[in-house]
């Protein structure tokens, strides 16, 4: 919180994507345009509704807006750790739990390594989901003891929280646990259980609903993004299951280092060889819950007669199934009966349910311990098993040495490095998970003793479990600083230095391959770093990547690229070309140097222009073209001819650029005869256009370009981004809002009512008692 300087690291989104992202925005809004379009990367990507900034989530827009982006950066984590604590504290009380089993519980929540170590990581969307699971569960228990609407109203604000911070993969992993613990309560109940199952179908349905409404100005432009993303049609079953959680990997949740640590840390390799060692591929954060936690859930099993627990374990462990992803059968399962997980990628996510769960179960353990109400044999059995685990762990210590060395084999072998070389490497894996487990055992020890003595004196013991929370503390806290990484400026503008000669170089023109970085620059790119892309752009990116020497830079051509930019070497689009053939010359490729001068243009393509030629073609077609190589304004590729148009277009015209916004563009063209006026930004179905201000027709041409028929003469053209549905959206939110406030406010404000009755300050009508 007191600290100047801005959150992130080398590896972690939030400096390749977050602060590029959040210098865009602030433009925009400093210059009074709503971002709906980023022009900057892709040759233009939708960018609000691809779920990029979530500007309406209270917290983070007020931030934003009031507070400046650093402070959007810098406050987005404390502030959803201690509303996270708070909504734990609030559930738990719901399901009965004392005092002091709140307190650890909620502490054990807000503490976690879950969100807390994503901090390093930048995902904050997942932090502000995971602080509102809580929030859900105490709505659905409250609902199901009490019928009271403000329940609902509470739970679809939650909810509709979670749709707005955009992340749906976790919100729909939020929903789906609060649903099979409401459905449990129900079922617990014998008598009227069918009453019981009714109401809670009725109270989650509502409760999504309004959840919906609350964030249709979120989820209804990410809908119809969806059906244009690389996700729309659905991932291919293995894209869909990367990033999954080796299941051996569970052991982290214990044991933080057993297989090295972490990505992109100064600490995280040595001689460039990772100290992580695991199968996960990249871990930026850690799902650690620490041996007090887990040793207090633990008690929960034991000594706890609460109907409460069963649920919560399972729910455990059916969220370590779903994270395990790919690992297991059961995720083919689910992505072929569930629609919606073919839209989703990365299960390691639904690591958070059981990081949730457990410390929840822990402040149940605790109040348990806290009561003086245990059975002798149940006591006896706890006791047992901590003691079990305490010499394990132990074990694991004193072999560390020979069981890690031996476990490691595998990924010498898989990355072709012989372990002998690296010694080092080796001896600091053994050491982390040498280390994790003497302290495992020490924790587990100390908790054996404390809940010993508690048990022996058969009263509540809250001075002693108190003592539990420094040891929690200890555990967890100095991980969650290991990843509270701090870049040495305190602006996002100092972060990115410009670059006059790459500046001058491009113009009016993109960088090949350009990024996020240039963002705050202005600078136009072909590529950038962003999960969600249109399918249009995904292709264009893989015909960049697939094609030969001459395919590529005649495509690279097409983005309008006027300079190359890659580690520190830059060229303009002449320069370079000059290059290659002089390269080419030097080899003697005589044939390859008269291929490559004939079929690459000498000078890169306008970003306006009229072709020379247009040929008629199906869409297929047009795709399996867009990769070959030739001057895109000799020939231009469209699937019906525009009305007054020939193929043949004759003379070139005149384009001007008048004015450019990000979600506009107006252009002044002068031509003797109608042509096509052909613009290479991406094509995207929500850009609209008028011509001397009547509406007209955009065409895709070219695969991913726009193409847009303008008659003989003068004539202004104007482009914009329609962002009605955020409109729409926007409406609808209100109105969810205004359902979920008076939800909860006029009950009450009816309760009040009645107890100011009660209380004489209001008369009562004639004839009523008392």
């Amino acid at each position: 919180i007191f600290s100047s300087e801005l959150p992130g690291g080398p590896m972690s989104d939030t400096e390749h994507q977050g602060y590029p992202f959040l210098s865009f925005v602030s433009g925009c809004l400093d210059d009074g345009h709503f971002p709906h379009w980023n022009p900057m990367i892709f040759c233009g990507t939708p960018f609000y509704s691809s779920f990029s900034m979530p500007l309406f989530y209270p917290v983070r827009g007020l931030l934003l807006l009031v507070c400046g982006a650093e402070s959007f950066a810098r406050f987005t984590f404390p502030i959803h750790v201690f509303l996270g604590g708070l909504f734990a504290f609030l559930f738990l009380g719901s399901i009965g739990v004392g005092k002091t089993g709140r307190i650890f519980g909620a502490l054990a929540f807000a503490m976690g390594a879950y969100a807390n170590t994503l901090f390093y990581a930048g995902h904050g969307s997942k932090v502000i989901c995971w602080s509102y699971l809580p929030l859900l569960l105490y709505s659905a228990e409250k609902w199901m003891r009490t019928r009271r609407l403000s329940f609902i109203g509470i739970g679809g604000l939650a909810l509709g929280m979670q749709a707005l911070a955009s992340h749906p993969q976790i919100m729909m992993y939020s929903f789906g646990t609060t649903m099979f613990w409401a459905f449990w309560r129900a079922l617990e109940l014998k008598k009227n259980r069918g009453k019981k199952s009714l109401s809670a179908a009725i109270g989650l349905t509502s409760i999504l609903a309004l959840g919906l409404l609350i964030g249709a100005v979120q989820l209804l432009p990410g809908y119809n993004f969806s059906r244009n993303s690389i996700r729309g049609e659905g991932l291919d079953l293995r894209t869909s299951a990367s990033y999954s959680l080796p299941p051996e990997e569970s052991f982290v949740m214990l044991f933080p280092h057993v297989f090295g640590y972490r990505h992109g840390f100064p600490d995280s390799d040595i001689s460039n060889i990772p100290v992580y060692w695991g199968r996960l591929g990249l871990r930026l954060s850690s799902e650690f819950i620490g041996v007090t936690v887990f040793l207090m859930a633990l008690s929960a099993l034991f000594l706890s007669h609460r109907k409460t627990v069963i649920p919560f374990l399972v729910i455990a462990v059916i969220g370590l199934i779903v994270a395990w992803g790919g690992y297991t059968p059961v995720y083919g399962i689910l992505y072929r009966v569930i629609p919606f997980f073919r839209k989703l990628r990365a299960p390691h996510m639904a690591m958070f349910i059981p990081t949730a769960i457990l410390p929840l179960l822990a402040g149940i353990g605790v109040d348990s311990l806290s009561s003086g109400k245990i059975s002798v044999k149940k006591s006896g059995k706890l006791l047992w098993v901590m003691g079990l685990f305490a010499g394990i762990c132990l074990l694991l210590g004193l072999s560390a040495g020979t069981l890690i060395r031996s476990a490691q084999e595998g990924w010498w072998s898989r990355t072709g490095l012989s372990a002998s070389a690296f010694p080092a490497v080796v001896s600091q894996r053994i050491n982390l998970a040498r280390t994790d487990f003497f302290i495992a055992a020490t924790v587990a020890i100390f908790i054996f003793l404390l809940t010993y003595i508690l048990l022996k004196k058969q009263k509540p013991g809250n001075i002693l479990i108190g003592l539990m929370i420094p040891v929690m503390a200890l555990e967890l806290i100095p991980l969650n600083r290991d990843f509270q990484y701090f870049l040495p400026q305190s602006r996002i503008e100092s972060i990115y230095q410009e670059n006059e000669t790459l500046t001058e170089e491009a113009g009016a023109g993109r960088v090949f391959p350009g990024g996020n970085d240039l963002i705050p620059a202005g600078l136009l790119s072909v590529s950038g770093y962003h999960a969600a892309r249109t399918r249009i752009a995904d292709r264009m990116l893989g015909f960049l990547q697939d094609g030969d020497l001459i395919q590529s830079f005649s495509i690279i051509r097409q983005t309008s690229v006027s300079v190359f930019q890659l580690n520190g070497y830059i060229a303009s689009y002449e320069n370079l070309r000059t290059e290659i053939l002089d390269y080419l010359s030097s080899e003697g490729d005589d044939e390859l140097e008269l291929y490559f001068s004939e079929s690459v243009p000498p000078h890169p393509l306008p970003r306006f222009f009229f072709p020379e030629n247009l040929e008629i073609v199906s869409e297929a077609e047009m795709e399996s073209a867009a990769g070959l190589s030739y001057a895109r304004d000799s020939i231009t590729l469209i699937t019906e001819m525009p009305a007054g148009l020939n193929k043949n277009q004759g003379s070139d015209g005149l384009v001007q650029l008048v004015s450019e916004t990000p979600n506009s563009l107006l252009l002044e063209t002068r031509r003797d005869e109608p042509g096509l006026l052909v613009i290479t930004d991406m094509w995207y179905s929500r850009w609209k256009a008028t011509v001397d201000g009547e509406e007209t027709e955009i065409h895709r041409v070219n695969f991913w370009q726009r193409g847009i028929a303008v008659p003989a003469g003068s004539h202004m053209v104007k482009l914009w981004f329609d962002g009605s549905d955020v409109a729409v959206g926007g409406v609808i939110s209100m109105l969810g809002l205004l359902i979920a406030f008076a939800l909860v406010l006029f009950e009450r404000i009816d309760r009040l009512k009645s107890r100011f009755k009660k209380a004489g300050f209001i008369k009562h009508p004639a004839g009523e008692q008392q």
